[in-house]
């Protein structure tokens, strides 16, 4: 989901760190076996609260509602219209 975001979209939200959770993503995806689950979850614990937060607030600021993809889980996640 990290790699979704447009060049556009990641420049005008500067206070969203996109490219550190694009690193963590590919960590988790291509080093599974060196991750350190210690580390996984401060980051968690600490980043993910104020990440939900941030883009919950552009959320609220934006016309269109983002379109559900396949495989959200969140009970918050828009529903698709094609559906």
């Amino acid at each position: 989901m990290v790699g979704q975001f447009s060049p556009e979209f990641q420049a005008a939200h500067p206070e969203i760190e996109f490219r550190g959770a694009y690193r963590m993503r590919n960590i988790g995806t291509h080093h599974y076996m060196k991750v350190a689950t210690d580390r996984v979850s401060e980051v968690i614990k600490r980043d993910i609260p104020q990440l939900v937060a941030q883009l919950e607030a552009i959320a609220a600021t934006r016309q269109v509602e983002p379109e559900r993809q396949p495989g959200d889980t969140h009970p918050n996640a828009p529903t698709s219209n094609h559906d």
